[in-house]
């Protein structure tokens, strides 16, 4: 038995799948390529989801706006991206709630140009983001206001897209600084020797930048899926943070990386470092730095007015002894 390949086997035998005379059918997308969305892409690759009933449908969608905008119309089941959507969809009259979280805090790192050395460097400059409302776009004003910059006056924030389109913008100098987080961050500074301006990841900002999010409607008459696709989510968590190798393997095929010290990177950064043992819900903190982002206010809404976040889901699964069970 190859290394590794025995905890899989392992899993066969904790895993208890609904009865079922057919699988359920769901879609499953994650908003951009990060590395936070490991345990998706371990349970896709363990078939950890059809041991749990379900038979999933995996899609990329560029950025999280658009993937909100799907959840919402009901063309998506779940979607892995930033809480701040669910806080956006909310304040407008959405039914979004996160039932777990991945990456509770700022990633990302705020990158410039070789030319690019300090803040008044960047000064009048185009900064690029993913989507205005993004993770992308908090960082990116949370990093201008590190460097004591007026995102809205000294800076230009253009919305580029995903970390790839926002990497080949920078090196074609249509922008003077993006966001990105690991491993993009790493091998921007190293290879392209760019200027790291600011590094928030190492901050501990809280923000729910990585989430799991469903329409609370689904989840009141689909509850009994929504804890089978939490479990399977699980499984590849354990299979994930138990094997290191595979789990290169896995970031590498997903994220189209040839470079398996590179995938390493991103491997010992979300996983090794900040992947725990359950994908719990945000802190009341990050909620509410999302909240204010979006309101432009400290005080009036509250992540409890909303309705952001139900844990409900997980502490039925930790009640039924699973969790235990699986990193036993």
């Amino acid at each position: 038995m190859k290394k590794g390949h025995w905890f899989i086997g392992f899993i066969l035998l904790v895993s208890c799948p609904p009865l079922a005379t057919a699988a359920d059918k769901i879609r499953v997308a994650t908003a951009g390529l990060a590395a936070s969305s490991a345990a998706v892409w371990s349970a896709l690759e363990t078939k950890a989801f059809q041991r749990h009933g379900l038979e999933p449908e995996y899609i990329i969608i560029d950025n999280g706006t658009v993937g909100a905008q799907a959840l919402l119309a009901g063309e998506l089941q779940y979607l892995v991206s930033t809480g701040a959507l669910a806080i956006a969809a909310d304040l407008k009259g959405g039914d979004l709630t996160i039932i777990g979280g991945i990456i509770n805090f700022i990633p990302f790192q705020l990158i410039g140009r070789t030319e690019i050395k300090t803040a008044e460097d960047l000064k009048g400059k185009k900064v690029a983001i993913s989507r205005f409302g993004s993770a992308s776009d908090f960082a990116a004003r949370e990093a201008l206001k590190k460097l004591r910059l007026d995102p809205l006056k000294d800076t230009a924030i253009i919305q580029v897209g995903g970390q790839s389109a926002r990497y080949t913008a920078l090196v074609q100098n249509s922008v003077q600084a993006a966001v990105f987080n690991e491993p993009l961050s790493t091998i921007t500074v190293k290879k392209q020797k760019m200027s790291l301006l600011a590094d928030l990841a190492n901050m501990d900002l809280p923000f729910p930048n990585t989430d799991y999010l469903v329409r609370r409607e689904y989840l009141q008459y689909h509850r009994a899926q929504v804890i089978e696709f939490m479990k399977a989510v699980l499984e590849g968590m354990r299979v994930i943070k138990a094997n290191r190798s595979l789990g290169i393997q896995m970031i590498q095929k997903y994220l189209k990386m040839n470079n398996a010290e590179e995938a390493g990177i991103a491997y010992d950064y979300y996983v090794g470092q900040h992947m725990g043992e359950i994908p719990d819900v945000p802190s009341r903190a990050a909620l509410s730095a999302g909240i204010e982002q979006i309101t432009g206010k400290r005080d009036g809404v509250t992540p409890e007015s909303i309705r952001l976040v139900d844990r409900s889901v997980l502490e039925e699964i930790i009640k039924s002894g699973f969790v235990k069970a699986l990193y036993k």
